[in-house]
């Protein structure tokens, strides 16, 4: 008899501690989950970064840069490469003063779930699970 609710009281345990895990999980994510979603957030920022240089490239030169290489001469330890895949952002000129940055992405990413801080340009930096492009226009200063 003692032996029986030793085993339940055991089993009990073990049952409680695994819907723990299980809540927490649900409610947290998992590490991958936490880890793509860090590789996003890398993503965003390093495009927000891309930007704020090329408006500066565009002030400096009067136009945009051909590839992105070109703002590496001056700031070599800007991030062109995407953190995850180690290939290239895409860059790709439209207009005068507008171009688009594109990325893949883990996740979708919406204004009201936002997890990275609100940039100081008026551009949506919302995106979509999945190769997504954000059209830009170089700022002026002021």
């Amino acid at each position: 008899m003692k032996n029986n609710i030793s085993r339940i009281f055991k089993i009990s345990v073990v049952l409680f501690v695994i819907g723990i895990i299980a809540i927490g999980l649900y409610f947290v994510g998992s590490p991958q989950q936490a880890r793509m979603k860090k590789f996003d957030k890398q993503k965003i920022s390093d495009l927000q970064r891309l930007s704020h240089f090329i408006d500066g490239y565009y002030r400096e030169n009067e136009k945009l840069p051909d590839k992105l290489e070109e703002l590496k001469q001056n700031k070599p330890n800007l991030s062109i490469t995407d953190p995850q895949t180690n290939r290239k952002y895409q860059y790709e000129k439209i207009k005068n003063r507008q171009y688009k940055l594109c990325a893949e992405f883990n996740n979708s990413q919406t204004e009201s779930k936002r997890y990275y801080p609100t940039p100081r340009r008026e551009e949506k930096w919302n995106y979509q699970q999945g190769e997504s492009c954000f059209e830009l226009k170089v700022r002026d200063v002021g």
